[in-house]
């Protein structure tokens, strides 16, 4: 919770999933939808990368679901891995040079593993934020494990196989 709210104080926007591009916030899923709609994200992202043709796909379909998704949620990796290496891989990494260790060597058998708690657990949020997350599966469309438990319950008008779909749930994002 404590890295959501970051997240949301650091870009001054309320929502998240946030997208970010060359480092400046762009807006959530509902401004990159409206940009989707006028052109103005191709426009973006030709004057980012300075290749032609269509750079995006259709953002309602499964394909462009991922990747707002990767680059909505990134930040709950970068954050804590940027936070993990900078209490002490500084030190680390630069005790490993005076050590005589490589470029590779430092990066690999140094700053990877004292980032590996933090990657896994920025991965973990990110997965379960798209594990838990509704509104963007609905409002895109897309047929996702949140949506069929909503079917499930008001749609079949069944509670038990919603309970137990929510439990399944549950249970993936508690491993």
């Amino acid at each position: 919770e404590e890295i959501r709210n970051g997240v949301k104080e650091y870009a001054n926007w309320p929502t998240i999933p946030q997208l970010y591009i060359k480092g400046e916030f762009v807006g959530g899923c509902d401004i990159v939808r409206d940009m989707f709609a006028t052109g103005e994200l191709q426009t973006l992202l030709r004057e980012w990368t300075g290749a032609q043709g269509p750079l995006w796909p259709d953002v309602r379909s499964l394909g462009g679901a991922v990747i707002l998704f990767v680059l909505c949620l990134y930040p709950y990796v970068y954050l804590l891995t940027r936070t993990a290496l900078a209490e002490r891989g500084v030190q680390m990494m630069e005790t490993a040079r005076l050590l005589g260790a490589g470029l590779r060597r430092r990066v690999l058998h140094v700053a990877l593993p004292l980032a590996r708690p933090a990657l896994a657990a920025g991965v973990a949020l990110a997965l379960m934020e798209t594990l838990a997350d509704y509104g963007v599966g609905s409002y895109f469309g897309l047929t996702t494990f949140s949506t069929g438990i909503y079917k499930a319950w008001l749609v079949m008008n069944d509670a038990m196989a919603a309970a137990q779909l929510a439990s399944l749930l549950l249970l993936a994002v508690a491993l």
